[in-house]
């Protein structure tokens, strides 16, 4: 993804000639001379006015976002009762220059792996606390009926999916000289707010995975809720040992869920752990390379385990277990989650730190989803599943 906007401008006339601008620079992105944060604390014509822009910008591109999450779940068994919308902050609080959500992507905490794989992520709609979804839990049938015979009849049961809508925030007090005096060009936009955006992120990969739901003002996690779960007990596991067990996980999902895997999530150093061991010939065990295309707004597999792809989630715990010291493997559909983010939230006040020139930059915003089918998420743990020494 280019610094660039498609299908913001309309048409221009120029004399007789019909001049189209199909796309232009973002207002704020890495070689501007503009700071967005500096526009937010100072208030000028021209600070409004690219604000302003910014705004109509972060419009086009949250309706994006949401066509390509509606072009991914055509295909797929989704029903909707309200379509979701986005209403963009007022006063000072704007969502962030596009660019920065590009290259925060680089930084060193665990990135959006199960946020970045599930295809329903939607803006989540203003105004609202609890998100709520319909499941069928027994459905219809329609089978083959002899001539004259009585049509099939079997009725529907359904129950309630909900999320409670969790918030996440965070604040960096930053010294008023460095936001007045800046050059233009400075980085310190990019700077906090990387890092802002970077721990979002890690919060919200967690939760995913392991959040305690509304009781606790979080999301409900996959894993808590997972309707399989495999134990590999081992006093001395090793990669082939642990073989079978994978494929247990992976089997006892299609039963349950009657559809197969699509992922296998595990840590970086489980995955080394596994590729580096061998079978009791000496052979390294077989894992299949794998390639999904080139999607820019997915994140891309190591390798692949039985046919599914592998993708690397260090947002899961090594700490699990009695003692503290075990991990876990997930196989999971993620096109069984749903997922709604609101536009992220930016403001400069002054008022707090103004007897030492100092402001606070602040960026919270708001989150829910859903797992439709539990049955579509397994995990794999046990002792067998020691961290290993050196891994």
């Amino acid at each position: 993804m280019t610094d660039t906007l498609s299908g913001i401008a309309g048409p221009v006339t120029q004399g007789h000639a019909r001049v189209e601008v199909k796309s232009e620079p973002l207002i704020y992105r890495r070689d501007a001379r503009a700071s967005y944060f500096k526009d937010l604390l100072i208030s000028t014509p021209d600070g409004n006015e690219r604000l302003a822009r910014h705004r109509q910008e972060m419009d086009v591109i949250g309706k994006e976002r949401d066509d390509r999450a509606w072009r991914a779940l055509r295909a797929g068994e989704f029903e909707t009762r309200v379509e979701p919308d986005r209403t963009d902050g007022t006063g000072g609080y704007f969502s962030p220059p596009l660019w920065l959500n590009q290259l925060f992507t680089t930084a060193k905490r665990p990135g959006r792996v199960l946020a970045g794989l599930i295809p329903g992520t939607f803006p989540l709609p203003a105004g609202v606390s609890q998100i709520n979804l319909p499941i069928l839990t027994t459905g219809t049938i329609n089978q083959s009926t002899p001539d004259l015979a009585g049509v099939p009849d079997q009725d529907i049961v359904d129950a309630a999916g909900s999320s409670a809508v969790a918030t996440f925030s965070g604040e960096a007090n930053v010294a008023l000289q460095l936001l007045e005096q800046s050059p233009a060009g400075a980085m310190l936009d990019w700077a906090i707010f990387m890092d802002l955006a970077q721990a979002y992120d890690f919060s919200l990969e967690t939760q995913l995975l392991y959040g305690l739901g509304s009781a606790a003002q979080q999301l409900s996690g996959v894993v808590p809720a997972a309707g399989v779960a495999v134990t590999y007990t081992d006093a001395s596991p090793t990669g082939p040992k642990m073989w079978p067990y994978l494929a247990q996980a992976a089997a006892q999902l299609g039963d349950a869920r009657l559809l197969p895997p699509e992922v296998w999530l595990m840590r970086t150093a489980r995955w080394a752990w596994l590729a580096g061991s061998e079978t009791t010939t000496g052979a390294p065990i077989v894992i299949s390379p794998f390639f999904l295309g080139s999607d820019p707004d997915m994140p891309d597999p190591i390798s692949g385990v039985m046919g599914w792809p592998v993708f690397l989630d260090d947002a899961i715990s090594a700490t699990l277990g009695a003692g503290g010291n075990q991990d876990q493997v997930i196989p999971i559909r993620p096109s069984d989650l749903l997922l709604f983010e609101s536009t992220p939230q930016t403001a400069v006040i002054r008022e707090p730190g103004s007897g030492s020139l100092s402001v606070k930059i602040q960026m919270h915003s708001y989150a829910a989803a859903i797992t439709r089918y539990t049955q579509g998420v397994a995990t794999i743990g046990g002792t067998g599943f020691v961290v290993q020494s050196g891994y």
